[in-house]
């Protein structure tokens, strides 16, 4: 095969991945024809964390390799497959690899020269958005990963959708406020005080005009003062980075994006014309960028840890719901997109929790807040009914328990009227924490789950359901761990319990027939709707409980990771509970998407707006879930339960 038939196939498979089909024709070909094919044997290691850039980065044609952190236990950080890119740290920065680089099987690999990747990303602002997204958001750059084909166009279309703020807004620049600045001359000490008592990360050094002639940032402080190397009586220009990079008022956040990464920069200068011969007008920093999108997950928990005010918090919970639009329609993984809401959602209760607490003043001991349900299982992707309960220290006496009850009380009626002004209904059932019943001294926890556990009625088997995913999402976590431990001691004395809960898990049998004769419901709000959470998610949920408990394995209450985990002890049926976490992690993506696309819980589903793919899907998670009972009805012998 000739060498201009080859480049012509390295350049069509690459023109269906992002960022290459952003590329021009020629950009294409110049890759192509520079491209050195790679083959890697199985768990060869391509780059190791720490280890100087070198002088490719990486497409994978064919196999897989997998990202991960090096250290006492091995951290997994992603699997990159056909058409990802990884070991972009070159491209971006002379600085070691974050993270190192195997594979996991045999593998072909497109290694790409660096120069090729920095002419193009100088010279093609699309392609340089890019990478200035994932260099903005202060990630990384070990690789990106995306699934799929992904245009820009379709990109705009998500964003649309999501009602995001697009690339090419105009960032404001507040005139009126003042920006930090010192002279040359200034001390590095007299900088260093300026920049704490107005709380920034950098201060701009301007001449008696107030043209910028550099920028001193934390990185400054940290590198060249700090090390010894420079003294802190030294003049504050010794340290400066100069000439600052200059921009002029209007420009558009895919704008001040690439104006970043193409120079390496994270702060712009904004003068009056847009170079260093004008006056300072203001400052953009690439949280600034992040913090104007709403793009970035860490960045909204941050923002949510500082807010007091609960106006500004539910716009960031608002933020949140738009970038869960925005990875559901980009089908990003849904491990991510679990680990993200289930992080701003804790933010946001932790917060509510503290400003109430600063409001009704400090507790009389210590207390733990205990989410149950989908937020117990961090699976809340959408603004869901509230279900938590609340424990505290056991008192000398009986008055001094209800005395604390009535503090927590309060607490917990002020904090579930509050997360409903967040869309959060409280529960119809009357589980929450602000219930008499469901705040209670850890003492009195202990005795519901010896009743529920030893008297395994259909009353107590419910209750058992929805508390035994109790999680500690505020406060004392030693209050949790012990009813935890107390469970497990209960379940030991006992071999009718774990039986019982397994029939309760067989409620529900997988509608195998659901392609044929819809299993939809036939009356009332939801006639000739799917009930996706009670056949396809519960049964999932009672059956991964079961088995946990069974094999006493506690603090962990996510149903994926719960299967992840089981698979690793259980060879005989580890292809089983693994097809059950990824067709839970698939429910979860469809529940949210119609829950987006609704504007509801996305719990009921029309099944004439499936695909013909989410068709087949459902049809093998039916599957999964009917083999996952008959493990059930044979483990604990339920033919002979009566």
């Amino acid at each position: 095969m000739s060498a201009n038939t080859i480049a012509k196939r390295v350049a069509e498979f690459l023109q269906k991945f992002p960022p290459f089909d952003l590329g021009t024709a020629a950009e294409l070909e110049e890759i192509a024809s520079k491209i050195v094919i790679q083959y890697r044997e199985a768990n060869e290691l391509i780059f190791a964390e720490g280890e100087k850039a070198g002088d490719f980065f990486y497409v994978v044609r064919q196999g897989s390799v997998k990202i991960f952190h090096s250290g006492a236990t091995e951290v997994l950080v992603d699997i990159c497959d056909e058409g990802d890119i990884f070991g972009v740290r070159p491209l971006l920065a002379n600085e070691p690899y974050l993270a190192s680089a195997q594979t996991q099987e045999e593998c072909l690999l497109y290694a790409i020269p660096v120069e090729i990747g920095k002419h193009i990303l100088q010279t093609n602002a699309k392609v340089s958005l890019f990478f200035a997204m994932g260099y903005a958001s202060g990630k990384p750059m070990q690789r990106f990963h995306f699934s799929g084909n992904r245009s820009l166009a379709n990109q705009q279309q998500v964003r649309s959708e999501g009602d995001l703020p697009l690339l090419s807004e105009t960032i404001l620049i507040d005139t009126k406020k003042a920006v930090l600045t010192c002279e040359a001359s200034n001390s590095i000490k007299e900088a260093a005080q300026k920049m704490r008592d107005a709380n920034v990360g950098s201060i701009l050094v301007a001449d008696e005009k107030s043209h910028p002639l550099g920028i001193v940032t934390d990185k400054d402080l940290r590198t060249k003062v700090a090390t010894g190397d420079v003294p802190i009586s030294e003049a504050v220009g010794v340290i400066m980075s100069s000439p600052v990079r200059c921009i002029k008022p209007g420009m558009s956040v895919a704008e001040c994006m690439v104006e970043m990464v193409s120079h390496r920069v994270h702060h712009l200068c904004v003068t009056e014309d847009g170079s260093v011969h004008s006056k300072i007008i203001g400052i953009i920093s690439d949280h600034d960028l992040l913090l104007e999108q709403g793009f970035n997950p860490a960045i909204i928990i941050k923002e949510m840890r500082k807010t007091k005010a609960l106006p500004a918090l539910l716009n960031l919970r608002t933020k949140a719901d738009d970038l869960l639009k925005k990875y559901i329609a980009q089908n990003v993984s849904m491990h991510f997109i679990n680990q993200m809401m289930a992080g701003i959602n804790n933010a946001l209760l932790h917060q509510i929790i503290n400003l109430n607490l600063e409001k009704i003043g400090p507790a009389p001991c210590k207390f733990a807040w205990l989410a149950l349900g989908s937020q117990g299982r961090e699976e809340q992707l959408l603004r869901t009914d509230q279900d938590h309960a609340l424990v505290f220290e056991d008192g000398s006496s009986e008055e001094e328990n209800r005395e604390r009850q009535s503090y927590f009380l309060n607490l917990a009626n002020e904090v579930a009227q509050e997360l409903e002004r967040f869309g959060f209904e409280q529960d119809v059932a009357d589980i929450g924490a602000n219930h008499e019943k469901w705040c209670q001294p850890l003492c009195v926890w202990k005795n519901y789950f010896t009743e529920w556990i030893r008297k395994p009625d259909e009353d107590n088997v419910l209750l058992s359901t929805i508390f035994f995913d109790f999680r500690a999402a505020f406060g004392e976590q030693t209050l949790a761990q012990e009813m935890a431990t107390h469970l497990y001691a209960e379940l030991d004395k006992t071999q009718i319990f774990l039986p019982i809960l397994a029939k309760n898990a067989m409620a529900n049998p997988a509608p195998l027939s659901f392609f044929r004769n819809f299993v939809v419901e036939s009356s009332g709000e939801h006639k000739d709707a799917f009930d996706l959470k009670l056949r396809a998610m519960l049964p999932l949920v009672d059956a991964a409980r079961v088995l946990t408990l069974e094999a006493k394995i506690s603090n962990i209450n996510n149903t994926t990771a719960r299967y992840n985990l089981l698979a690793e002890g259980d060879k005989n049926n580890r292809d089983l509970l693994r097809e059950a976490a990824e067709g839970y992690a698939t429910l979860m993506n469809l529940r949210a998407k119609f829950g987006l696309k609704h504007s509801n819980s996305g719990r009921f589903i029309n099944p004439e707006e499936l695909s013909k793919i989410e068709r087949q899907t459902l049809r093998n998670i039916f599957a999964s879930i009917n083999d996952l009972q008959k493990i059930l009805k044979i483990r604990f012998q339920l033919n002979y339960l009566r």
